[in-house]
């Protein structure tokens, strides 16, 4: 399963494609791995620095190709998602 997380750093608003990388891609380091959506999380929190560390994390069975092709869409609808969780808090 293949994520996507969408936050804002520095009051704008970023989308990310992780793509599942497991043990079994021996090519990568094991901090680089992305098996679920913990590692999703500690990924976007050591390199991005989200603000108030409000991410949306959706599972996806896009591959990087169609993200990227749907990307505005798929954005504003978790853009949406974000804000109204910032809103209930």
């Amino acid at each position: 399963m293949n994520y996507i997380a969408v936050f804002r750093r520095g009051g704008q608003l970023m989308s990310l494609f992780f793509a599942h990388r497991d043990e079994s891609d021996i090519m990568y380091k094991a901090s680089t791995l992305i098996r679920n959506e913990d590692d999703v999380i500690k990924a976007v929190l050591l390199y991005f620095n989200p603000d108030d560390k409000d991410i949306v994390i959706r599972e996806t069975l896009l591959d990087s190709v169609a993200f990227k092709e749907d990307n505005k869409n798929i954005t504003e609808y978790l853009r949406r998602i974000l804000d109204e969780e910032g809103d209930i808090s």
